[in-house]
């Protein structure tokens, strides 16, 4: 008989004690989770230092900015941007883990860049015999792009993503029409 009390209780107050569990939200899991990132990348292929941090809005999308300064020479290399600022919003798929704005994304993104190039005069001079020496110009412009990634977050927060993508630049003057947009990411989320 006591067996069958206890079932009974048991059955009636099991929907009672399960509801009074904390219910967690995709905010919740998302609330206050930051990362700060640098491209290996342009740190191994050119001398550059790229930093980047993002900030997650929901479970699946999130917002950031990248900057990058270029510390070489740009010797005859006039594509380089000597400085680049770049903000992004980027919306998350496919996310198979419990860590939240990982996985597979799309990014939509804004750039301005500036640097030096070489402007070149091409009115002879029958003087001289020659075109004159080309001139550094300084050159700044704004534009837009896209790009795809992947993004890996393990449980500790050390997080790996690849990134490919491009765009053009709405203005140009003296510098490049377009730009290129590929990394290697390595960071931290806290």
């Amino acid at each position: 008989m006591i067996k069958k009390a206890i079932y009974i209780w048991t059955l009636a107050f099991a929907p009672i004690i399960y509801a009074q569990a904390p219910i967690v939200s995709d905010k919740d899991k998302t609330e206050n989770i930051q990362e700060i990132k640098v491209d290996i990348l342009e740190g191994l292929a050119l001398p550059a230092l790229d930093l980047i941090y993002e900030y997650a809005l929901s479970y699946s999308s999130g917002t950031g900015a990248s900057i990058k300064y270029y510390l070489g020479n740009q010797g005859d290399n006039d594509a380089l941007a000597k400085f680049v600022f770049q903000p992004y919003y980027r919306q998350y798929f496919y996310q198979k883990q419990d860590f939240g704005i990982s996985g597979v994304f799309v990014e939509g993104c804004l750039r301005y860049a500036s640097g030096t190039t070489d402007h070149y005069d091409y009115d002879y001079d029958y003087e001289t015999n020659s075109y004159p020496e080309p001139t550094k110009v300084n050159w700044g412009t704004a534009g837009i792009g896209c790009s795809v990634g992947k993004k890996w977050v393990n449980q500790s927060g050390f997080l790996f993503e690849v990134i490919i993508g491009g765009g053009r630049y709405l203005a140009p003057t003296y510098g490049p029409d377009g730009f290129f947009n590929g990394s290697f990411n390595v960071g931290f989320r806290f």
